[in-house]
């Protein structure tokens, strides 16, 4: 289908006759193709009620708060609706006149400001003639719309978007203890609070996710604490992928090293120093290559280094010198702790992870 749609942009440069560069908003309309696929070749392969705290609140329609995920053409697709505040409304082709496809506000808060009038008909925005060179952000505009359509189909009138393969999310907050929550969620989406980190699961291990909380609360020596449980309805299982838990460790992995940096070699310790560079070396290779061999290699040295950093940290602790914060003590060995016990464990079921754990 083709669809023309209003843009503004920002252009800069001179008037005939005069000497200084003036600014203007000027707005035009181009044609776009969107492609269509008929309800029958793009069936429902996910589907779940985003629970209130859920990830997915702005692709839910209904008083259910349903996510429904479609997969056509090797794609997934998760339903668009008209955004925060209109979750119920489902977007179509015509409502991408008054909710353009990109955010205007990412360019500039004047483009953003001066939408609306422009496709009310309230401002002209023309283009005027200038000379000698311009400054425009059009073809900018321009290529961020072809990129958001080109990931845009129509099912049943209504607009779909390309998307990324639904995730489970585990999702750990770390207050005064921490305490787990398990929902749905777009990777692409999803992003770590302040106070939050969190692990991946395939969509469908609901029951691989409750048990790694339980691991982690093992670890971290406190009752489980889960708050709440998201279910999906999984129509289509032979599309469901499973190469997260590497892509776990790994991020983890940086994440601490990040966290730590190399700052902490200046006054450290000879043992220290050396099992934080095999550390950062094992996590270098691991991200280049994922490899089970070398993921383990990771897992071996961040839990070298973690006891090596966990035992410095005591001493300091007894020394009254210690800044030790539930933080720091919960990545310099928990996780990697947790990770490791989820990576030696990963084909064992539900029973026999929780049954381990427990008798450790």
């Amino acid at each position: 289908m083709k669809v023309n749609l209003p843009y503004v942009f920002s252009l800069t440069g001179k008037l005939p006759g005069t000497r200084g560069m003036s600014h203007f908003i000027v707005g035009d309309h181009k044609e776009f193709e969107i492609g269509e696929i008929a309800s029958a070749d793009a069936p429902v392969c996910f589907s779940w009620s985003d629970a209130p705290g859920g990830h997915c609140g702005a692709y839910s329609v209904g008083n259910e708060s349903t996510v429904e995920v479609r997969h056509a053409e090797g794609n997934f697709y998760r339903m668009l609706t008209i955004g925060a505040g209109f979750p119920d409304t489902q977007r179509r082709v015509t409502d991408l006149v008054r909710h353009p496809p990109i955010d205007y506000a990412d360019n500039d808060e004047r483009l953003k400001k001066a939408y609306m009038p422009f496709v009310l008909g309230h401002a002209s925005c023309p283009r005027p003639s200038l000379t000698g060179d311009v400054i425009s952000s059009e073809d900018e505009i321009l290529a961020r719309y072809l990129y958001k359509v080109e990931n845009l189909v129509i099912i049943d009138g209504a607009l779909w978007e390309k998307c990324p393969a639904p995730v489970l999310i585990l999702e750990e907050t770390v207050k005064t203890q921490p305490y787990w929550s398990i929902n749905p969620a777009f990777p692409d989406r999803y992003k770590d609070g302040s106070q939050t980190t969190h692990f991946k699961f395939a969509i469908d291990e609901t029951e691989m996710a409750v048990a790694f909380a339980h691991v982690r609360a093992v670890d971290c020596g406190i009752p489980e604490d889960l708050d709440g449980v998201g279910s999906v309805e999984v129509a289509t299982p032979e599309l469901v992928a499973h190469p997260y838990l590497a892509d776990d460790i790994v991020n983890q992995a940086n994440r601490f090293l990040h966290k730590v940096g190399n700052m902490t070699l200046i006054k450290a310790s000879f043992e220290y120093a050396e099992t934080f560079i095999e550390f950062r070396k094992a996590a270098e290779m691991a991200e280049l290559t994922p490899e089970d061999d070398n993921v383990q290699i990771l897992l071996d040295a961040w839990t070298a280094f973690a006891s090596v950093r966990l035992a410095e940290i005591n001493a300091l602790e007894d020394s009254q010198q210690n800044t030790r914060t539930p933080t720091d003590r919960d990545f310099c060995s928990n996780i990697a702790n947790s990770l490791y016990t989820r990576f030696s464990e990963r084909t064992l079921d539900f029973n026999e992870i929780v049954q381990r754990s427990m008798s450790a």
